[in-house]
């Protein structure tokens, strides 16, 4: 819920909740003893509607939609005309009194909005909170916005007053004790406006049954599967007999393919028992043939991970001109060209056996 604001209060509209006792000390309609703010605790879409044209605040909070109940309309709380009546009748709300309103909704276990999409279409922005739940950063990011760019990212750290903004959002998800660590990769991102420097962690095991595992957090598990198959065919790696885990550390999820370079090095130095160096990013997306093709915001990525101290890039062949001068760019055009620095920078680095090129042609190996 909402505190601290100034008059008049925001409201907030809890569908969980009944008039009565609240859990900062309010009482039915109420001012909250911490900040201004209005707690009404109301189900039934006309007493919302009502309460914010009433009190007029600064912004108006709905948990959870799915909750709220038209008794005009045929259905359960939830159902797609329950949820298509109250978020009309909360838009009418808004733009004849306007208030804007935050409407807070539930989720399925994979992240998505839960029932009707109708719900992201009727609604100006949609903006979804992602975060390892056992971790302290979250991320806001912004999906659907009719006023702006969509494709946003907010990075908040959970805290004791609630979630504060990160001031250093280029050192949230960064660890230097663990970028020295075989099949760990520094790679930049790039979320809407804002470029984040993330480190991609992999780890590669023999396999001890039948079915080999490709498993991945905060990457997607189809786009782990191209590169190590990319990997299989045009590098010779022998993961067909491996365990593959990749983790994206910090907790966020990477979505775009220029970070596909980087979780393939992470993938290869892991298998390889090769270290990356600490200062040195990888920026790039592989293509089914091995090779590596251009990103886009490419001179914001290096701009930010030159902000970091990082003096070293690896990047798509041709785009080197877009680095700062601060950057050492070193332009490859193929997955073999990166993985020769991968290789040679590291004492560690024990030669990986290349699959027979039987093996190699043969299909099942790729699937």
């Amino acid at each position: 819920m909402l505190s601290a604001f100034p008059r008049p209060p925001p409201s907030t509209a809890p569908g969980r909740s009944r008039q009565g006792s609240s859990p900062s000390g309010q009482t039915g309609w109420g001012v909250s003893t911490t900040g201004w703010w209005w707690w009404v605790g109301e189900t039934d879409v006309s007493g919302c509607v009502e309460a914010i044209a009433t009190l007029r605040p600064p912004l108006a909070v709905v948990d959870s939609v799915q909750t709220l109940h038209d008794p005009e309309i045929p259905g359960h709380p939830g159902s797609p005309s329950q949820v298509r009546s109250a978020v009309t009748r909360l838009m009418a709300c808004a733009k004849e009194t306007g208030v804007p309103i935050l409407l807070v909704g539930h989720v399925t276990k994979d992240g998505a909005i839960a029932g009707p999409r109708t719900l992201e279409h009727m609604v100006d922005v949609v903006l979804y909170l992602e975060g390892d739940r056992h971790g302290e950063n979250r991320l806001l990011r912004g999906l659907k916005n009719r006023f702006g760019p969509a494709s946003e990212l907010g990075l908040f750290r959970l805290a004791e007053a609630g979630m504060v903004e990160i001031g250093s959002a280029g050192r949230a998800f960064l660890d230097e004790q663990s970028l020295s660590v075989p099949g760990n990769v520094l790679t930049v991102t790039s979320e809407g406006s804002r470029a984040l420097v993330v480190e991609v962690q992999a780890l590669t095991v023999p396999v001890g049954h039948a079915i080999t595992r490709r498993t991945a957090w905060g990457f997607d598990p189809a786009r782990l599967n191209l590169l190590v198959a990319v990997l299989q065919r045009r590098a010779r790696l022998p993961l067909g007999q491996r365990d593959v885990f990749l983790n994206c550390a910090g907790g966020v999820r990477l979505v775009e393919p220029g970070v596909d370079l980087a979780a393939a090095l992470a993938v290869w130095g892991a298998e390889a028992n090769a270290g990356w160096d600490p200062g040195t990013v990888a920026i790039g997306e592989v293509g089914l043939g091995g090779e590596i093709r251009r990103v886009r915001c490419l001179e914001a990525r290096l701009a930010e991970a030159a902000a970091l101290g990082i003096r070293r890039a690896v990047v798509p062949a041709g785009q080197e001109v877009q680095a700062p001068c601060s950057i050492e760019c070193h332009p490859v055009g193929d997955l073999a060209g990166a993985a020769r620095l991968l290789v040679t920078g590291s004492s560690r680095a024990r030669p990986v056996r290349a699959m027979p090129r039987w093996m190699v042609e043969a299909p099942e190996t790729v699937a």
